[in-house]
């Protein structure tokens, strides 16, 4: 299709949702691939508006241990304790993780068939094998000389 960008905003584009899968859409197709990806971690509270929007897609749900990721959100300043709670950035982390990782549970649940969880660990430990197993789940090729 390679539409320019002012033919792309004036094509059926109703909705953010919409706008995203045309962008994305084009850069498949420059790319010569079949499927595209996002992997905002916020989108963990939006899997059944996503999974609604984009009915083709679908939802590869990585979990990382929950110290580590407590870990990393407060060396990155990501855990917001309110004032009485000050210094307890980690167990703040730990709460907004298991938030995360419980809400993408339940949204994937009501597209279960369309869904795949891997734990973060497993990916390491084994990524030929978990990626092979990623790869015939999105119906998609992984080479794993590039990842």
């Amino acid at each position: 299709m390679n539409l320019g960008t002012a033919e792309l905003v004036r094509s059926d584009v109703r909705s953010a949702t919409d706008f995203l899968g045309a962008v994305m859409g084009e850069v498949c197709e420059l790319q010569g691939a079949k499927r595209w990806s996002d992997c905002t971690p916020e989108n963990a509270a939006h899997v059944e508006e996503l999974a609604a929007a984009f009915p083709e897609a679908r939802f590869l749900h990585v979990v990382r241990d929950g110290r580590d990721v407590a870990v990393s959100m407060t060396k990155r300043g990501m855990a917001h304790p309110a004032p009485r709670d000050e210094g307890r950035e980690l167990e703040v982390a730990a709460v907004l993780w298991e938030w995360f990782v419980q809400r993408a549970r339940e949204g994937c649940a009501s597209v279960a068939e369309r869904t795949m969880e891997v734990r973060y660990e497993r990916l390491v430990s084994d990524r030929a094998g978990t990626l092979g197993e990623v790869a015939e789940f999105l119906d998609h090729p992984i080479d794993l000389a590039r990842v």
